[in-house]
């Protein structure tokens, strides 16, 4: 399928015809250069950056390391997942434009949609396009008419998958209250942070489950995150809890309609992960 959307990007360009390509921008360095301090901070074995400015393939090479690196400490959980969000932080989301041709994350020169399992309007706007390049007499799309495609594409994407996370919050929660209720599972749990914010963490659990332990619940000081938010730290004590790390929980609500889990503090037992090494 990936062949394929490349041959027909590669026809268009070397005709120089108008189409819709999947464009997605080498990360920026300023963005490597925090996914690498905060992996680091978590103690990932992560290989040194070069000193001074990086190229777009230097910058796409970091990206790829640091996910090489995660697989290979290999800590497995949702701890991994977390960490794997970091690295995906760091990248340029993908979009439709006319401007550009190049895929980052396929490390393609040539890229658009053409064979999509499900069909897209950019597929059939490349479809339109390349029989024109072939001799069809279907008239080709016109510069303009890609460009404003190519913009609704790219909102309504986004807008889309905003509406499947919720979707698959609410289904979760649902599934997560009937649980209890029917004494399938308990409401305490040990379960791993996957997000950190101001007001307290993201913990996931149960293997299907996540929810929200809000900072002021947590022991009898005040919890801020820190600067790099992967952790949340105590302001008298100095106490760490960060992205990996295990908790005990319980599920104190939920509000599947408004997507919410709430969870108060377990037995106050944190498990570290498990150390990669660290780089330096």
């Amino acid at each position: 399928m990936i062949a394929a959307n490349e041959a027909v990007a590669r026809q268009l360009l070397a005709r120089k015809a108008p189409g819709i390509f999947r464009v997605h921008e080498d990360p920026d360095q300023s963005s490597i250069e925090r996914l690498y301090d905060q992996l680091e901070a978590l103690d990932v074995a992560t290989p040194p950056l070069s000193d001074g400015a990086l190229g777009p393939q230097q910058r796409r090479a970091a990206a790829v390391a640091a996910a090489a690196a995660l697989r290979k400490g290999g800590h497995g959980g949702a701890g991994d997942r977390a960490l794997a969000v970091l690295v995906l932080r760091s990248l340029k989301q993908a979009r439709y434009a006319i401007d550009g041709s190049s895929h980052s994350g396929l490390a393609s020169d040539a890229y658009l949609h053409f064979t999509s399992p499900i069909r897209r309007y950019p597929d059939l706007l490349a479809h339109r396009a390349l029989l024109a390049t072939i001799g069809s007499d279907a008239p080709a799309p016109s510069t303009e008419e890609l460009s404003e495609a190519a913009f609704d594409a790219s909102e309504r994407e986004r807008e889309i998958a905003g509406i499947e996370r919720r979707a698959a919050r609410i289904c979760s929660a649902l599934l997560l209250r009937r649980q209890l209720a029917e004494g399938v599972i308990s409401d305490k749990h040990e379960g791993e942070v996957v997000g950190v914010v101001g007001g307290g963490v993201f913990v996931a659990f149960g293997g299907a489950f996540e929810g929200f332990l809000p900072a002021r619940t947590i022991g009898d000081e005040y919890f801020t995150a820190d600067a790099m938010e992967i952790a949340l730290v105590g302001e008298r004590t100095g106490n760490r809890i960060a992205l990996g790390d295990r908790l005990e929980i319980r599920v104190a609500d939920i509000e599947p309609l408004r997507h919410r889990v709430d969870l108060e503090p377990g037995d106050g037992v944190v498990r570290r992960r498990r150390n990669a090494g660290r780089r330096r």
